[in-house]
């Protein structure tokens, strides 16, 4: 074991400096290996919580080396593979913790919202479907505000 005593660990080299490891796996990964990459990298660096620095990073790169702006963020370049990934990961959470509970409360209850009268089946009362909607809309902004 002491022969790697004077060895960096995995955490020192990703996080080395002005993260060029990073700038390098952007211009290596290939196309197919994009979207695991972009999803190791996130897991890594959100578990250092320094998630925002690589996104910066890598924001800054793509702007700088691009030769027009219509063609910012179009490509499956790496950059935009890691903030894909780590939407999915903190958005998943966001939106089970916001819209969850009112999407489930919608989904076993007998209330009816349609507010199209055309489209009212059988039975349905507009003016209460109107109140049925607002309510779950004050839920839905309560609880994402």
């Amino acid at each position: 074991m002491d022969k790697f005593k004077n060895c960096k660990t995995f955490s020192e080299v990703v996080f080395a400096g002005s993260l060029e490891l990073i700038r390098t796996l952007c211009k290596i990964t290939s196309v197919t290996e994009a979207d695991r990459v972009a999803t190791a990298l996130v897991n890594v660096f959100q578990y250092h919580d320094r998630t925002l620095d690589m996104i910066k990073l890598l924001i800054r790169d793509e702007v700088r080396f691009q030769r027009t702006s219509g063609t910012l963020f179009r490509n499956n370049s790496l950059t935009t593979r890691v903030i894909t990934a780590y939407t999915k990961l903190v958005g998943r959470f966001f939106l089970k913790r916001t819209i969850g509970p009112v999407i489930r409360e919608v989904c076993t209850s007998n209330k009816t919202y349609e507010v199209d009268e055309p489209r009212l089946e059988e039975g349905e009362n507009l003016k209460n479907n109107i109140e049925n909607l607002k309510t779950l809309v004050k839920k839905l902004m309560g609880n994402i505000i």
